[in-house]
């Protein structure tokens, strides 16, 4: 079962017996849920506006977000079994 099917289950309360094998799922809805607080809250004033990343900063995300991506290419490629 994909995200998607997982996902419209969850969203209409329903549980299905594949969920727990889509732990993602969760987490995806925890950090759609916390953003849209967050942006509702900068919205209305209740939160600072976000504050400009330094260059240091900067380069540690793309770093960050090269590691998870070869991460998932590599456990990919050994899912189906290329690797």
């Amino acid at each position: 079962m994909g995200t998607d099917r997982t996902g419209g289950a969850v969203r209409r309360a329903h549980s299905v017996p594949e969920q727990p094998a889509n732990p993602f799922l969760l987490v995806l809805a925890a950090g759609t849920l916390c953003m849209t607080v967050l942006l509702v809250a900068r919205a209305t004033g209740l939160a600072p506006a976000p504050a400009p990343w330094g260059r240091v900063a900067r380069r540690r995300a793309w770093w960050l977000v090269g590691l998870l991506a070869t991460a998932s290419w590599a456990f990919q490629l050994h899912r189906f079994g290329w690797v």
